[in-house]
């Protein structure tokens, strides 16, 4: 560490204050300085994963005599090499996980309000990586806990230091995905708690274009079948407030009938799924509401948006073809032969490639 000091630490020895201390430096060669010492924790390496951990957790010692304006540079990294340990512990070794887990923690808080989307992406890769110990682990209600507080970090970053919507839309995304692809996950009750406020968020989104995305996406909350967990009530609830949002974020801007198609393709998903009250009756409604909405707005609908329904309308064909032929060969009854897709023929026809040859 002798050699790195002067990377480690401000030589001027200004008092500028800790919000203020990054102006004395070139910007282009600080980060320059602190990306090398970034790499320099993947260099940290060892057969045994205590000692590993006992390295990092000294690293990590020296990194915060630099600042706040340091570390914004070295916790992504440093989180990444801490929950590359968990992957190597065996299942008897929860209390060693949880250690490990309790030292991210550490690591997603101090880095704070200082990078909030950063601490976004760490809190969930946490999440995940507690998840996936969690699975093969003696010990599960410790690791839940971990995966409990995550989540909630998670929510608090969006919904306290992630004013702009968009930013605030992908990390609900993230979050979603994450939650998942979970196979154990959180307790019940703290999944509904979590699931009621994503939806709260999403309600304080500005602009109704982001609230029927936003609700778009809870939606799958409420069906998370590797959990085990159902609450159609809710979700219908949801779909039902993006498809008010989307009504709203059209009177606005017409270009936005897109949504629709975006909850649409929701729907499709969650039927494939086999989500219990999302219905072959629902499916064909929506599906109907969008070419309501595209015929009304005629040749001004954006050309993303008629591709995209065109190729839902297309999917859900071809999938009722191969039911009709597995029906039948003598199979089971399948439900996509249910969907309506007669409002699908109220499209305009798509213009034909004309080809000249001279």
């Amino acid at each position: 560490f002798a050699l790195t000091d002067t990377l480690l630490r401000d030589e001027t020895g200004r008092d500028l204050g800790e919000d203020l201390r990054h102006l004395e430096h070139d910007p282009v060669v600080f980060r320059t300085e602190q990306e090398t010492m970034a790499q320099l924790i993947h260099q940290v390496r060892q057969d045994d994963p205590k000692m590993v951990f006992e390295m990092l957790s000294m690293l990590w010692e020296y990194f915060q005599q630099g600042g706040p304006h340091r570390i914004i540079y070295t916790v992504p990294a440093m989180v990444a090499a801490v929950l590359q340990l968990v992957g190597r512990l065996g299942s008897e070794t929860s209390d060693q996980a949880v250690e490990i887990l309790d030292f991210t923690h550490t690591l997603c808080t101090s880095l704070g309000t200082l990078a909030p989307q950063e601490s976004v992406r760490l809190w969930l890769l946490s999440a995940a990586c507690a998840d996936k110990v969690a699975a093969k682990a003696e010990k599960v209600a410790e690791l839940v806990r971990r995966i409990s507080s995550s989540i909630d970090n998670v929510l608090i970053c969006l919904d306290q230091y992630i004013p702009e919507q968009e930013a605030r839309l992908r990390g609900l995304q993230l979050m979603v995905g994450t939650l998942r692809q979970m196979t154990v996950g959180l307790e019940e009750d703290d999944l509904k708690m979590i699931c009621g406020r994503a939806v709260a968020l999403s309600s304080k989104m500005l602009s109704k274009r982001y609230q029927s995305k936003a609700f778009c996406l809870c939606c799958e909350l409420y069906w998370l079948p590797h959990l085990d967990f159902q609450d159609p009530d809710r979700g219908l609830l949801c779909l039902r407030r993006a498809l008010q949002s989307a009504d709203g974020a059209i009177h606005s801007d017409p270009l936005d009938v897109g949504l629709f198609v975006d909850i649409l393709n929701e729907v499709i998903h969650l039927f494939a799924e086999g989500a219990s009250q999302v219905s072959a009756v629902l499916l064909s409604k929506i599906l109907a509401l969008c070419v309501q909405h595209v015929k009304y707005i005629g040749n001004r609908v954006p050309q993303e948006s008629m591709r995209a329904l065109r190729s839902a309308i297309s999917s859900l064909a071809a999938k009722q073809k191969e039911s009709m032929e597995a029906v039948m060969v003598g199979d089971v009854y399948i439900p996509y032969l249910e969907i309506d897709l007669r409002s699908a023929e109220q499209l305009p026809t798509e213009p034909s490639v004309k080809t000249f040859v001279t």
